[in-house]
């Protein structure tokens, strides 16, 4: 559906070369294409799916600040769920490298020593089995993927370095290296087929949707 060449990109066909052609009109597909610009709008269109400069540009700007205001939306549900927490945590400050990155959330609690290293994401909703199959090589596997580090190969390296030197975190959070739990979880804001594939558990320890984030992380449901 992303394809330059979809009829989503030109909803309106013109049937013939008249001085007044006639164009068919599909009321499904405009309704497809309308939302696509508000999809654009909201940066939830990949960048390549536009020709010019300046829509990379947007697209790159919105999805950057939309995905912080997400991180500080996931940090702030958890607070009220009695974590601490600070959203966009520099691994610099923990003790890594830049390349690294950043953990979007940090949450712990003090009293059980749980600290979560949380990958925040807003992905464009799967529409198709191809879509799906994307989805889930991004998500599901380590190592590269196209030569590149897949976007949650990205999240475990930033937590093999916590796990292997506690003490930049611990020196952060205030809680003692030997007693903190260090996991994983990836934060979604909307249903995404990783949530129901086991490969998930074999990397991560949570996967969730907004909607559910205080059930799955309150406390009768920790494990």
């Amino acid at each position: 559906m992303d394809r330059k060449l979809s009829l989503i990109r030109r909803p309106l066909v013109q049937l013939d070369d008249l001085a007044d052609p006639a164009v068919q009109v599909t009321p499904g597909l405009l309704a497809r294409a309308v939302r696509r610009i508000f999809d654009a709008g909201d940066g939830r269109l990949p960048a390549e799916t536009f020709d010019s400069r300046a829509m990379h540009k947007w697209i790159g700007t919105v999805v950057n600040e939309r995905g912080h205001a997400f991180n500080h939306d996931v940090a702030a549900a958890l607070r009220d769920s009695g974590f601490e927490t600070r959203p966009d945590v520099q691994l610099g400050e923990l003790g890594g490298g830049k390349e690294l990155g950043d953990v979007d959330v940090l949450a712990w609690r003090r009293e059980t020593g749980e600290v979560w290293l949380i990958e925040c994401k807003r992905l464009q909703f799967d529409r198709t089995v191809a879509e799906i199959g994307e989805r889930l090589g991004d998500y599901t596997k380590g190592g590269e993927r196209r030569g590149k580090r897949t976007p949650i190969q990205k999240h475990l390296d930033r937590l093999a370095y916590v796990r292997a030197a506690p003490a930049g975190l611990s020196r952060v959070i205030g809680i003692p290296a030997d007693e903190m739990r260090i996991r994983a979880a990836l934060v979604t804001d909307s249903l995404v087929p990783m949530q129901f594939t086991e490969r998930m558990t074999q990397l991560l320890d949570r996967v969730v949707d907004y909607r559910g984030l205080v059930t799955v992380f309150s406390s009768s449901a920790m494990e």
